[in-house]
């Protein structure tokens, strides 16, 4: 490796894989794959090698990311699905089955299999004690599936669990914006088009999310929470009298619409301190 060319490395490693026997041909074999893919350009080589030791042992993230590239390369993301599909049933780890079973999801999309992609990322989010970044990629996914098959309500779903777990602002935003309208325009499913737009009061469509609770909160009779959104919507009023007006009907709301005297008081008290007592 250090003095020789690379058919020579090869030639060599190819004798030490003759010679090597259990769970160390692996590495020899994973040796072997990069130098074909690196150093010879042996795209076709190097996907074999790849291949045969994740028959040994696929728990390394790396080459699996590796075979499945080459396999994108080769145009043999079918092939490189029915490897991983055979060397995941013997794996018992909970972990990095959900793994397996996401890369392999990934690789059916890819080779245009979207039955199989579907059915295998429903999958994993069906598993218990999936990780949040498996959880996430396979939501996504199915994000793009069930918008292309136009199956709204599953679209939904998956909305609603890249919405929690995304740990990106602006990509969580985004995916509550989608769920919010959906959930709202389309499905009428109030119960999830409140949460989506509660969940967006913290972001730059702050705004546009309060304004989209107040009939929502009206219509399924949450006196309480309508009267909180009007406080925050007067907070937010450019004008004086507008954010009287909003002040007055968030009050008037826990007075007439609740029986928690305590915050009804309070709520007067506020606009009395803010905009001065009024007849």
């Amino acid at each position: 490796e250090s003095t020789g060319v690379p058919a020579e490395v090869a030639k060599f490693l190819a004798i030490e894989l003759e010679h090597t026997r259990g769970p160390k041909r692996r590495d020899v074999l994973r040796k072997i794959g990069v130098l074909r893919r690196d150093r010879l350009g042996d795209a076709a080589g190097a996907f074999e090698a790849f291949e045969q030791a994740l028959a040994l042992d696929p728990s390394e993230g790396e080459l699996r990311r590796r075979f499945a590239d080459l396999a994108g390369t080769l145009g043999k993301e079918l092939d490189a699905a029915r490897t991983l599909s055979r060397v995941g049933t013997a794996v018992k780890d909970p972990e990095l089955k959900a793994r397996l079973t996401a890369e392999l999801g990934k690789l059916y999309m890819a080779g245009g299999d979207a039955k199989r992609a579907r059915t295998t990322f429903v999958g994993v989010l069906a598993m218990p004690d999936v990780p949040a970044d498996v959880n996430l990629a396979a939501a996504r996914a199915l994000c793009s599936i069930f918008a292309a098959e136009k199956d709204i309500r599953s679209l939904a779903d998956a909305l609603e669990r890249v919405a929690l777990l995304e740990p990106d602002d602006q990509l969580r935003q985004i995916a509550n914006e989608e769920l919010a309208e959906l959930a709202s325009t389309v499905l009428s499913d109030t119960p999830r088009a409140i949460g989506a737009w509660k969940r967006l009061i913290s972001t730059g469509a702050r705004a546009r999310a309060l304004e989209a609770l107040e009939p929502l909160y009206e219509a399924s009779g949450d006196a309480a929470e309508l009267a909180a959104v009007l406080e925050e919507r007067s907070k937010d009023a450019a004008k004086p009298e507008d954010a009287r007006a909003l002040g007055f009907r968030a009050a008037e709301v826990l007075t007439t619409r609740t029986s928690d005297a305590t915050k009804a008081s309070a709520a007067w008290r506020r606009l009395v301190d803010k905009f001065g007592a009024a007849r």
